[in-house]
């Protein structure tokens, strides 16, 4: 075949050789630009980004720090809205630096915007079915707000959630004290003691799990200094306490959306990550297993007639609700409740790991706010105060402290 081509085209004649190379080359040189990255008009974009398609891909995989890169982007355009393709042969991203209009955009104009398809790709593999990776437009999504529609109540909040925050950081505060006393005053690292405060704190909201079994505990039990020599503003280092296996399934899990994040083909790369990697396997598996087991002891305490003390027993009585009104028996394992769970985990978790961090570096950069703000507390709370205590869940709920409400806006802001 290919040597019957060759020979046709010996015997044509050269003019046609010359048109048919010429249209060759035309739609080669066509299909590169339509391959090409297409901005939309009027909003900045890195110019060399249009001019492969690979976008901006290349400069952002060989920044030195990539989450300065993208704090770069606004300041480089000088522009609040850039947008950026990180997609080859896809459209562009629109990434709003501004913290007013994101807030806006994100809670208040949702008839105007809603969850993209890269939204879909980054959660589904972790979260399948949660109403993150749903449109608005999906009958599933309005099912699934009506099964956690009190996950956010005040009620809510004040029964089950405040409780677990309160015991929980009040585990950290003993914790950096028996720090404190074996660093002899010398600065040591609090990141992951938050970070592992807010796994405790979300997984007793999420599955009730009690109050002993969280990492904090456990390095309370076993904390011990690391021998290390130096002066008294040196760093001071404790020995590694190893995670709970079940709280390290949940923490493989919710890092495995970073690497969907990170990706250029994120469907693809995690489903083979999920399915070819043992961790990934392992964490899967406890997961199902730690479900299992939080369900019967949820469905116990209902039977028993408790009160609802995590997120897991309000979702249930929410399904029962909806099983009833459907005329179906309820279904307590459902991938959409485990996925729920599971969002409410991550989510919660990651912001306000990430939140505190952050709040913790500004204050300690910021003493002047640090003293106003141990002021306006101690002011809000006598009683805890004259009594050398820390303050009871009640009492803080029932304070109003302006001040306090300006940090954490500032915190949010900022992080």
């Amino acid at each position: 075949m290919l040597s019957r081509l060759i020979e046709l085209s010996e015997r044509a004649p050269k003019d046609f050789t010359l048109a048919l190379g010429f249209s060759i080359l035309s739609a080669l040189y066509l299909l590169r630009r339509w391959l090409l990255p297409k901005p939309i008009p009027g909003i900045p974009y890195n110019e060399n980004a249009v001019k492969s398609f690979m976008g901006d891909i290349p400069e952002f995989r060989d920044a030195p720090n990539r989450r300065e890169w993208w704090a770069q982007q606004p300041a480089r355009h000088q522009s609040p809205i850039v947008q950026v393709f990180m997609r080859p042969f896809g459209a562009p991203w629109v990434f709003v630096a501004d913290y007013f209009e994101s807030s806006d955009i994100c809670m208040r104009r949702l008839k105007e915007f809603d969850r993209s398809n890269v939204t879909w790709e980054q959660f589904n593999g972790v979260v399948p079915g949660h109403h993150i990776t749903l449109k608005s437009s999906d009958p599933k999504f309005k099912k699934n707000k009506e099964l956690i529609r009190d996950l956010m109540a005040p009620s809510f909040l004040q029964q089950a959630s405040a409780p677990e925050i309160h015991d929980k950081f009040s585990s950290l505060l003993k914790l950096w004290d028996r720090k404190l006393d074996l660093s002899g005053g010398r600065p040591f690292d609090i990141a992951q003691d938050i970070h592992n405060s807010a796994l405790d704190i979300i997984l007793g909201a999420s599955f009730g799990i009690d109050s002993g079994d969280g990492q904090i505990g456990r390095q309370l039990e076993e904390l011990k200094a690391r021998t290390v020599s130096g002066g008294e503003d040196d760093l001071f280092e404790f020995e590694d306490v190893s995670i709970d296996e079940e709280q390290s399934c949940f923490t493989t899990l919710a890092d495995s959306v970073g690497l969907s994040m990170r990706s250029p083909l994120p469907t693809i790369h995690h489903f083979l990550y999920r399915n070819l990697s043992p961790k990934m396997r392992r964490a899967r598996a406890g997961r199902d297993r730690l479900r299992d087991r939080e369900i019967a002891k949820s469905i116990d305490r209902r039977d028993s007639g408790q009160p609802q003390r995590c997120a897991l027993d309000n979702m249930l009585a929410r399904e029962d609700a909806i099983a009833e009104k459907e005329g179906r028996k309820p279904n307590y394992r459902s991938q959409t409740i485990m996925s729920e769970l599971m969002g409410y985990l991550v989510a919660g978790h990651e912001t306000t790991s990430a939140v505190l961090r952050w709040g913790m570096k500004y204050l300690t950069a910021n003493q002047r706010v640090q003293s106003l703000l141990r002021e306006a507390i101690g002011s809000a709370h006598p009683q805890a105060t004259k009594d050398s205590r820390i303050p009871t869940a009640e009492e803080i709920l029932k304070a109003h402290i302006p001040y306090l409400d300006a940090v954490i806006e500032e915190m949010l802001r900022h992080s």
